[in-house]
């Protein structure tokens, strides 16, 4: 999951080999759930269908985007989470 959400979200780099098909005008990836699990669309579509957004899974919401941020939790600001849609939503 993780080489496929690089390969689509990253910039294209030879850190990311995958990335070489941006360069590609009709390049088209054909994923399943489970390799689509990282990226970041499909994480707030499954986030927007909860019914009930409890503390868990804003607690994983915010250490993701401390981690993303390289901040501890207690320095991330209402403009850190304002800024990242899945955070955005999850509070």
């Amino acid at each position: 999951a993780r080489v496929v959400r690089d390969a689509i979200e990253e910039p294209a780099h030879v850190n990311y080999p995958a990335t070489a098909l941006h360069k590609l005008p009709r390049a088209a990836f054909f994923v399943t759930e489970g390799a689509a699990k990282l990226l970041s669309q499909r994480q707030l579509v499954a986030l927007q269908a909860l019914k009930v957004v409890d503390d868990q899974v804003v607690q994983r919401v915010l250490i993701a985007l401390s981690v993303k941020l390289h901040k501890r939790l207690v320095d991330l600001t209402a403009e850190d989470v304002a800024a990242d849609p899945l955070a955005a939503c999850a509070v």
